[in-house]
């Protein structure tokens, strides 16, 4: 399923009030997305948007670019947290001869494998794949 990880800006520098802030932000993406179904929920300092219909990707990443707070946001898919899953997943990824970059950080510490020996394997994975693609770690045309 596809969603959409909102990544927060400077909130994290308001100190006392930053409750206050989040909820302020909580308010501006719900009202700015209100006109299309959804489920927004927070976790770990991100939001996500999900449950909205794949056909209405553009308008949600429309409505939330107008949102002050964040910093970015990327489409992403949602899957059950397991290797094989994952690989099943990447592997499916398309890069259409663009450079690369793969970025992993294990919100769950009990996830088997850490995250630098993961990243090589998914990147292997891509690039069996996506033979006409190269691996460039400072300025990849997709992340």
């Amino acid at each position: 399923m596809k969603v959409i990880l909102l990544r927060i800006g400077e909130l994290f520098l308001k100190g006392e009030n930053k409750i206050y802030f989040e909820k302020a932000l909580e308010r501006d993406l719900e009202n700015k997305l209100k006109n299309i179904p959804h489920i927004l929920k927070k976790t770990q300092g991100r939001y996500i948007v999900s449950n909205f219909e794949a056909g209405n990707i553009a308008e949600v990443e429309k409505q939330i670019s107008y949102v002050f707070g964040l910093s970015s946001y990327s489409v992403a898919e949602e899957v059950v947290t397991s290797t094989e899953n994952i690989e099943k997943e990447i592997a499916k990824i398309d890069l259409q001869g663009k450079s690369f970059k793969i970025e992993v950080k294990r919100a769950d510490k009990t996830f088997p494998i850490h995250s630098m020996d993961y990243v090589k394997t998914l990147g292997k994975i891509v690039l069996n794949n996506n033979t006409n693609s190269v691996v460039d770690l400072y300025e990849p045309e997709k992340r």
